[in-house]
This record gives structure tokens, sequence and C-alpha cells, in this order.
């Protein structure tokens, strides 16, 4: 990661008179193969990922590089610095009276090229195709409903918003694509233009980014929760799972939610069964103090663990 984010600047250290054509050429091989690894890397663990529990699984979701949404910070650095690598090369030509393609000055897409696993072979090591096309990105829809607008913002502000590679055009008519039901409505007689897109995504989030709506609506999604029906792994899972996403929700609303310890856990407690109560009464012993949050998280995760095992 570090050597991808810092591939430009490492090229302009050695100095303005020392930056040749064939020195760009090899920096960008030097970056694409670095970016191959990098992604190789990032299908392993996501290969990985399937092999583990539901619990394993989600306490790795909180790690830094899937929070911080790392490997896609990583694919804006490469398709940065190919950019302005490529960038170079092209100003060079055109100083130099040519017109020629060179293979740097060819489409960002194709020097962002993928690593794919041939499946077919028997081998323990996968085989490699260096001029496959980047995977496609499924933009999630947006229906108009408050309580899934924050979420498909930041979806596609990472995926499109800031891709580099796309133009304002394209941008707008992903946009539109990703619109359904009355979000579909806001748009609909926005013509393709370069000019439209800005002003087509700034009118989204006028219409969308009501602070009182959008607290109001996770709100409600707290306190009409789902109840268990049983004593079930994957209930109680799901329970945990919808609770820290409307926590998250509300943090990023900037509401005091680090303070509501006692109704996120009062809600907590309504929504489990009978069964699940008692033990959360014995997990929390005999202390006559209000559990925290945290505590009662714990409570949640290990119960999880707990089911899975008893069910294996």
């Amino acid at each position: 990661m570090d050597l991808i984010a810092n591939a430009m600047d490492n090229l302009v250290k050695v100095g303005e008179s020392n930056i040749t054509p064939q020195r760009v050429h090899t920096r960008i091989t030097s970056l694409k193969g670095n970016w191959e690894k990098f992604f190789v890397v990032h299908e392993a663990i996501g290969l990985a990922m399937t092999e583990l529990s539901s619990v394993d699984r989600l306490h790795l979701q909180n790690h830094s590089y899937f929070s911080e949404n790392l490997f896609s910070i990583t694919h804006k650095c490469y398709l940065e610095a190919v950019e302005k690598m490529t960038v170079f090369l092209e100003s060079e030509n055109t100083e130099n009276g040519t017109i020629q393609r060179t293979p740097s000055t060819q489409t960002i897409s194709q020097n962002s090229s993928f690593p794919t696993f041939n499946s077919s072979q028997n081998s323990s090591f996968p085989t490699f195709f260096h001029h496959a096309r980047l995977p496609r990105i499924d933009i999630p829809k947006f229906n108009g409903s408050p309580a899934d607008w924050l979420s498909f913002k930041d979806l596609f502000n990472s995926h499109v918003l800031t891709n580099p590679t796309l133009t304002s055009v394209e941008k707008l008519q992903y946009l539109k694509t990703s619109l359904v039901g009355s979000a579909a409505h806001l748009l609909k007689n926005t013509t393709l233009t370069a000019d439209n897109f800005q002003k087509a995504w700034d009118a989204l989030i006028s219409f969308y980014e009501n602070k009182r709506l959008l607290v109001n609506s996770a709100l409600h999604s707290l306190i009409t929760l789902k109840r268990m029906t049983k004593e079930s792994a994957s209930e109680m899972e799901q329970l945990y799972t919808n609770i820290m996403q409307i926590y998250r929700t509300l943090e990023t609303l900037q509401r005091p939610i680090n303070t509501w310890d006692n109704f996120l856990v009062f809600i907590a407690v309504q929504r489990l069964d009978s069964e699940s109560v008692k033990a959360s009464e014995h997990h929390l012993g005999s202390s006559k103090e209000p559990p925290t949050w945290n505590q009662f998280s714990e409570f949640l995760i290990t119960s999880v663990t707990e089911c899975s095992r008893s069910r294996l």
C-alpha cells in the first residue's frame, strides 16, 4: 500500500532533470506489479473470510482495512499515479512531435488490469492473465428511503464520485441507473450532459440530506427491530448487526450515541427471546449497576459464538 501511495512522490524525488520517459516506463511497470500483488492479497483475504464462522467475520469487518476502506483508497492512489505518469509521457510525445501511442499511454482502465484465478487447473498456485479488465462494480440502488440514504451516499461516493477514470456524463449515467422508485423521479428529466452531473448530485443531497428526518428514521429502525423468536446464533447475530448499523448511522449524524447505553441495552433486551434474556442475566452476574453497551454487546457476541459451537 505504501509503495503504491508513494509511487509519484518517489519519482519526483529523483529530480526533474532525471525524469526520462524510460524511467517513467519503468516506474509504471513496477507500479502495475505492486498493484497486482496487492490485489492478489486482497482476493486471498476475501476467499479466506468465506471459510470463517460468521462471528469471526464480524470481528474482522471491524478491522481498519475494512472500516477505513483501504482497498478503495489504494486503488484510487494507483489510478492517480498511473494517470499522472501517463500525462508526463503524453506531454513528452507532444513536445517531440510524435503522436504514437505507447503502452503507457493506453487508457487507465487497460493499465488497471487485475490478475484472475484459473480455477480449472488443479495446481495449488493461481494462474494470472495480466490483460483482464477491471471487475464490474455493482452500484447500490437507492429508492428514496431516508434509512438507506447515508449508506448509498457513501458507497456511490467511493465507487463512482471519486473514480478518476469516469467522465461526468458516465457518472451521471451511473447515478440515474442507481435510483429507483421515488428517488428516480427526482432526476427523471435530467439530460445526460457533463454540466448536469454535479447539479443532479447536489439536488439529491439537498433533498435527502435532512438530518432531522435521518435521525428520526434511524430511531424508528431501532425501536422497531424484530424480536428474536428463539435462541438462535443467526437471529442474535442479525440483531447485533442491525443495532450496530443503526449505531454507526447515528454516530455519523453526530448524535451523542455513546451516552445512550441504558437506552440501547433496554431496546436490545426487549428484542431477545426468553432464554436469551435469562442468559444475559447470568452473564451480567449479581451486579446492581446497569451494564454499559460495550458489556452487553460482548454478551451478544459471546452468545453467538456459544450457539454456533453447540450447533456443531
